[in-house]
This record gives C-alpha cells, sequence and structure tokens, in this order.
C-alpha cells in the first residue's frame, strides 16, 4: 500500500467508518495497490478513484460492508483482484463508473447495482455465490461483462454469468453481457429482469444450445412454469423461440438448435407479467414469534400468497399461505404468524399466484429479532421507485415529504407503520431527473432524511 492510504486507514480506524458516510479518496496522480491476502474493509464508505487504482491476480479484496447505501466513482477505471459486497440485506453498492474485476465478484448480503454503468470480468473474472438477496440489478442500464474463448464448449459458463453454452463448432473468441433490464416484447410486452447479448466471432451454422439462468426475484411477474426463449437481432423485435428444456427448482430454460447469437431473454409467449403491486411488506419479532403483514395497491385475478423463509437468503421453504383477493383496485391488507422462525436470522418474502399460477415476489426483508437499521433507502439512484425501509418498536405514523433542488416540496404523504421492520415503496416515475430531498419523521421525534437521484 502507499502511504497515503495507511494514513487513512489508522485515522479513520480499519473499517473507514468514523463517519456517518466516509470516503475513502485516491487523488489525481496518486496510485495504491495492494499486497496479497489484505482485505480492505470500506465500512459504510464511498470509494473514489480520481488516480490509479491498478491490482492483478492475487493482490487483495475490496470489501463493502455496513448498513448504508455506497458507491464507487472518479474519473479513473479502477481494476480490482476481489471484490466482495457485504452490505447489509437491501443496501446497495452502486456504480457511478465503470469498473474492472479481476479474479471474482463475491455476494455475502446487499445488491450491486450498475447503475448504466459496465462491470468488466475480463476472460478470468467469475461472479461468486449470487443469491435471491444479494446479487447484481441494473433497472437503469449497464451490464456485467465476460469473454471466452469457445472451440466446441460444453455447458461453458463465461464469467458464471449464467448462460450456458453448448455446440460442436469452434466460436472463436466470445463476450457475453448480462443486463437486467425488462426487454420490450413485441413493443408493448416485457421480460424477466435479465437478457444476455452473446457475440462470438464465429457466429454461423452453430447448431448451438443455450441454457439461461434467472433467480426468483428477477422473474418480473411472470410464471417461471411459462417462460420460454426469445431473441432479437437488434434489441428491438423479438422472436418466440419456445424452448427445449426448462427446470423451475433449478433456474433455468434451455433452447437447442441455434444457428446465431444475438440478445436473448427469457418471457411468457404473450409477454404479460402479473398486474399486482406491493405497497408495504413488513416483520415483527414478539415472544418468539414473527408477526408478517403486506399490503398491495392493485390485484387482478390474484389467487393465493405464499409465505416463504430462508436462513441464508438463497434456499427458501414455504411456511403458509393466505387466500388472495382475486380482482381488486383498492389496497387490501394481509398478515401471516410464523410460530416457529429459524434460530438467528431470517429472512422473508411473499409469492403471490395469480389464477394460472403465475408468482409475483416481493423484496426480500428480515425479521427484527436481532437489531436493525433504523432508516434505510433503496436503490438510490433509482429510475422509477425506491423502497423505505423503517423500524422501529411501537406502532406509529411516518410523515414523508419530497423536495426538488430548489427546496419546494412535491410531495407529501402519511404511512402507518406496524413495530418492527417495514417496508414500503415511493413512487418516482412521474418525477423529472435530478437529485431530490427526502425527510421522514416517525415515532418518537425520529427523523431522518436521506439525497435520493432520480435517473
Amino acid at each position: 500500500m502507499s502511504k497515503k492510504l495507511l494514513f487513512i486507514l489508522n485515522f479513520c480506524g480499519i473499517s473507514l467508518s468514523c463517519l456517518p458516510q466516509a470516503a475513502l479518496q485516491i487523488g489525481t496522480g496518486a496510485s495504491i495497490k495492494l499486497t496479497s491476502g489484505v482485505v480492505v474493509n470500506l465500512s459504510n464508505t464511498n470509494l473514489i478513484v480520481n488516480g490509479t487504482f491498478q491490482q492483478s491476480a492475487g493482490d487483495g479484496t475490496l470489501l463493502f460492508s455496513g448498513n448504508m447505501a455506497t458507491s464507487i466513482s472518479g474519473s479513473s477505471l479502477p481494476v480490482f483482484d476481489k471484490l466482495v459486497i457485504a452490505a447489509g440485506t437491501g443496501n446497495t453498492l452502486s456504480l457511478q463508473n465503470d469498473v474492472n474485476v479481476v479474479s471474482q465478484v463475491g455476494f455475502t448480503s446487499g445488491l450491486l447495482d450498475l447503475n448504466t454503468h459496465n462491470l468488466n470480468l475480463g476472460s478470468t473474472g467469475l461472479l461468486m455465490n449470487e443469491s435471491d438477496s444479494s446479487r447484481i440489478i441494473g433497472p437503469a442500464g449497464g451490464e456485467v461483462m465476460a469473454a471466452a474463448t469457445l472451440n466446441a464448449p460444453a455447458l461453458a459458463n463465461p464469467g458464471n454469468l449464467g448462460a450456458l453454452i453448448t455446440s460442436s463448432q469452434d466460436l472463436g473468441s466470445t463476450t457475453i453481457g448480462r443486463g437486467h433490464q425488462s426487454q420490450a416484447i413485441g413493443g408493448t410486452g416485457a421480460s424477466i429482469l435479465r437478457y444476455f447479448d452473446i457475440v462470438p466471432t464465429n457466429d454461423v451454422s452453430l447448431n448451438a444450445s443455450l441454457r439461461q439462468q434467472y433467480f426468483d426475484s428477477e422473474l418480473n411477474g411472470f410464471n417461471p412454469d411459462s417462460l420460454q426463449v426469445w431473441s432479437s437481432p437488434d434489441n428491438v423485435n423479438w422472436t418466440n423461440l419456445g424452448f427445449t428444456d426448462r427446470d423451475t427448482a433449478l433456474h433455468y430454460v434451455d433452447l437447442t438448435g441455434i444457428g446465431s447469437f444475438s440478445r436473448w431473454t427469457l418471457s411468457s409467449p404473450n409477454g404479460a407479467p402479473l398486474p399486482l403491486t406491493y405497497i408495504l411488506f413488513n416483520a415483527n419479532c414478539a415472544s418468539g414469534h414473527v408477526n408478517i403483514q403486506w399490503e398491495t395497491a392493485q390485484q387482478s385475478n390474484t389467487k393465493v400468497f405464499e409465505v416463504e423463509r430462508s436462513g441464508n437468503g438463497s434456499q427458501w421453504q414455504v411456511i403458509g399461505s393466505v387466500p388472495a383477493a382475486g380482482n381488486s383496485s383498492v389496497e387490501n391488507s394481509y398478515s401471516f404468524t410464523d410460530n416457529s422462525p429459524l434460530p438467528g436470522n431470517n429472512e422473508y418474502r411473499i409469492a403471490e399466484y395469480d389464477l394460472d399460477g403465475r408468482p409475483n415476489y416481493t423484496q426480500v426483508i428480515s425479521s427484527s429479532c436481532g437489531i436493525a437499521e433504523p432508516f434505510t433507502v433503496w436503490p438510490n439512484p433509482a429510475l422509477n421507485t425506491v423502497w423505505i425501509s423503517i423500524s422501529t418498536a411501537t406502532n406509529s405514523k411516518a410523515d414523508i415529504r419530497l423536495y426538488d433542488a430548489r427546496g419546494g416540496m412535491i410531495l407529501a404523504k402519511e404511512a402507518d407503520l406496524p413495530a418492527g421492520n417495514s417496508q414500503f415503496s415511493l413512487n418516482l416515475a412521474n418525477l423529472a431527473q435530478g437529485t431530490y430531498e427526502l425527510i421522514v419523521d416517525w415515532g418518537a421525534n425520529q427523523h431522518s432524511s436521506s439525497k435520493i437521484i432520480k435517473l
């Protein structure tokens, strides 16, 4: 390490968390390189790279931890050896510029938002331990990219991106980009929140097969039993190619007999997801039980809600079900009690199934039996919706106000907060791009504020 980095670490503590929102800045002309085995823990700390941060394989690990949203920004392109996301459930590490990773991006908790930028794994980098609750997202755009030389590949999975390619042919040097925006199937339809751009050097008469993997949290309201393969040569016009095989337990859809590659995604035959909107999700630990509540703004052809629980954020178990309202244009409230929570951490999500069996998932929430952060907002920056999480010991009301850059109040609303950890959404779709100030008051004189960037 350079002397400048050592000074900052000694001044702020090894986790760099001496300030509510600290920043490690590498100035113009400065150069930092980690040594083998070093782990730099940036707890609640932004990284700003205006100088040189160039690592090679084995040089060390940069760990983003804590309980706040953080970012990587600056005027230079950083090159990391290992990058680990441990930001806590619901918190986001957001890219403000492109990033290269040599060895791996590991996921423990929290989300990595591409935020219109690219994460380049090259030919050696891998994604490790992604899960429904800790993964890459990119609602505003951007791709995670990998490269490989594919000669007669058999289920080759460059970068561990989830696009597995098989062919008897030599595809040559191949690049794969994975994005996370819903694709406009048929102009007005939609897809799951994952697509692949596959570009081989040799791209004719491949007779290839493609397995597309996905997470439940990327289904975007689609029934996994209805997913089929769609392709587009120009990212505008889409063709439904059906499917050869699919496995909803292992989360993949296969297609064989592919002659050439382009952009690929998964959707239903008509490209129509579920018309349901969640507006509140709460989990409250009391007397050894976890009381779960959720609210919906609208429903159409809904059948049942299934409550799912996980101890690790990746393996989920259905622990109960609640009948849904069917068709409703008003708000509806639901509740369920987990009488036998797991020892330690419990994570919950709700899956709504319509009459055709299609699921629509909530965000993931942790029970408040442990220590919960009183106030978080994510994703930030946001495209259309932000989620607000508030932890309170008693039932209370939250007064929510949003101000524009000139200080004018443009939104005011009140929300009921049950005791425990609650999540509710704030719609930004009709707002212009820019920076806004969110101010929330709740409980016994509790107050918090956050800058929100609308994309």
